[in-house]
């Protein structure tokens, strides 16, 4: 990721040094920027791409998914072989901002190194008021797990503002592979549009466009079908005004199978074997049995998936089986014979439902 958000930064840095010299060197042009810089509402236009912790998340969520769906495509563009190569470094993507959000959720040690070493960066801006810094040292003092609700519940605003809204991007751009790869007509993201102008009213798109031919299109809305990553009230009233004010129907796609780890409270990550698969186009299985994977490595790919009972009264729950290698229980009675191996060491694919009926092209 460090390698794309560099480039973003040269990018960034040629504007700003080509605007500093025509400034320096040309009258019409320094008046202009005098205009420009005299609007009452510039500050707050400048807030929307960066301010502080509280909108910062879905600025970062916003530059992730220019890289990946603003620009990337040109890469999908040149040659089949490219197109695979563009589904595979989406995937790999996914996986690092999940890893984002297990370090500073979950991974204490690592997140208290990070978080220490970001401050003493002294990124412009990167607290807007003394409240704010004063929640972000209390966030590096916290030897807890960070979640949405309970005693963090202030810090989750916290650990949001350091990270690209990465469960809500990794489930938006899992449906992008899926429309991508399923060829069910020209996909149309509309991910960094949040607002339509032009009618009567604002009015908030869906997330994707499918134009189907024939004059035909259709929204797809994205939810994750899970706690605070579904549909909620407010999406689901933005999707019905945009079905009133375009004539165009919204369906709805969720992605089922994004799970932390139930020992260590990390996001599980798509593996190589997935990863090569969904690039190939595979789509239309849910889950793989590791025990036929050539990386299964007798158990000791650190993918792998264990869903089942950790105790003998427990609930079936999903874990990184690394975790429980010489676990007795798990080995002995979990994991009795060949059969129960086959369908408890798992991996799952970028599934999503909702979508099924829509035809192929």
């Amino acid at each position: 990721m460090r390698e794309t958000t560099d480039r973003i930064i040269r990018t960034a840095k040629q504007l700003s040094v080509t605007d500093a010299l025509l400034e320096s060197a040309d009258n019409e042009y320094r008046s202009m920027r005098g205009k420009l810089i005299g609007v009452s509402s510039y500050p707050d236009f400048l807030n929307t791409l960066y301010s502080g912790q509280n909108s910062r998340q879905m600025v970062l969520g916003d530059l992730f998914e220019y890289i990946v769906a603003g620009r990337g495509y040109w890469l999908a563009a040149e040659s089949p072989e490219k197109f695979k190569d563009y589904i595979r470094i989406i995937l790999y993507l996914i996986n690092l901002v999940l890893i984002q959000e297990s370090v500073f959720s979950a991974r204490i040690p690592q997140r208290k190194l990070v978080l220490e070493q970001l401050k003493e960066q002294k990124i412009q801006d990167f607290f807007s008021s003394i409240d704010e810094e004063e929640l972000y040292d209390e966030f590096i003092s916290s030897s807890d797990r960070i979640t949405v609700t309970g005693e963090t519940r202030k810090l989750y605003k916290v650990m949001d503002s350091l990270t690209p809204k990465p469960i809500g991007v990794a489930i938006e751009l899992i449906v992008y592979i899926y429309l991508l790869n399923r060829r069910v007509g020209y996909i149309v993201p509309l991910l960094l549009s949040q607002r339509l102008f032009g009618g009567k009213m604002l009015i908030a798109p869906p997330d994707y466009l499918v134009l189907l031919g024939k004059g035909q299109g259709l929204g797809i809305e994205v939810g994750g079908g899970m706690g605070q990553y579904s549909l909620t009230q407010g999406k689901l009233e933005q999707a019905n005004l945009f079905i009133q004010e375009t004539g165009l129907p919204v369906i709805t796609a969720g992605v089922p199978h994004l799970y932390r780890c139930e020992t260590c409270n990390c996001w599980l990550t798509f593996c190589e074997e997935i990863i090569a698969r969904t690039a190939s186009g595979e789509s239309n299985q849910e889950s793989i049995s590791c025990v036929t994977c050539s990386n299964f490595a007798d158990g000791k790919c650190e993918d792998i998936i264990y869903y089942g009972q950790i105790q003998p009264s427990g609930d079936r729950r999903r874990h990184h089986y690394n975790h429980y290698l010489t676990h007795p229980y798990v080995q002995t009675k979990g994991l009795s014979d060949d059969k129960a191996k086959a369908s408890k060491l798992i991996q799952y694919f970028p599934v999503v439902k909702g979508l099924d009926q829509l035809p192929r092209f």
